[in-house]
């Protein structure tokens, strides 16, 4: 049985040139908010990618989506302040991670803690990782968007979309031990 994908919580606007990713099919959002693939297959309104996104039922039938910014050439440089290794990748009411698993990375939540989608979002196998690591190279914008690059794929997720979060940057946060 596999673990509980935890996802990064819905960003609060969506931007021309943003992607999702569903059934290994790549959505972009116009400038009219309509959501189309590569081969003109369309998919909705922002409204639709947020049910996709939220709905449990849709994650059980489709899978985990993939939200990423319009694109960033693979060459160019990340954009934003580096977040060096045991800075916290997030920080606000719940601290997100990176962690990988079955060969490929995904962005966690720490154990325990249960948020929009509920205990679905619980993933105990990455809770000793609470922190960005080497592997991966974490940038976060003056706008509050963060990235990182992973081999040579650019992962991308927008700012967090909690109810009482504070919009603009999110500063990372050194670890603190006791």
């Amino acid at each position: 049985m596999s673990s509980p994908l935890l996802l990064p919580p819905m960003p609060r606007t969506l931007e021309p040139g943003d992607r999702l990713t569903l059934r290994a099919t790549t959505y972009t959002r116009d400038d009219s908010g309509s959501w189309a693939s590569e081969r003109g297959q369309p998919f909705g309104t922002d409204d639709d990618v947020r049910d996709a996104y939220r709905s449990r039922a849709s994650l059980a039938s489709a899978g985990a989506p993939f939200l990423a910014p319009a694109p960033v050439p693979y060459r160019s440089a990340l954009p934003g302040t580096t977040l060096r290794p045991g800075d916290w990748v997030l920080a606000e009411r719940v601290t997100y991670l990176w962690c990988t698993a079955d060969g490929e990375g995904r962005l966690l939540g720490t154990a325990g803690l249960v948020g929009p989608w509920g205990p679905a979002q619980r993933h105990l196998e990455c809770r000793l990782l609470p922190t960005a690591d080497t592997l991966h190279a974490w940038s976060v914008t003056p706008s509050g968007r963060w990235f990182v690059r992973r081999g040579r794929i650019l992962r991308a997720y927008l700012p967090v979309d909690m109810p009482d979060a504070d919009t603009g940057l999110i500063p990372p946060q050194p670890i603190v031990t006791p």
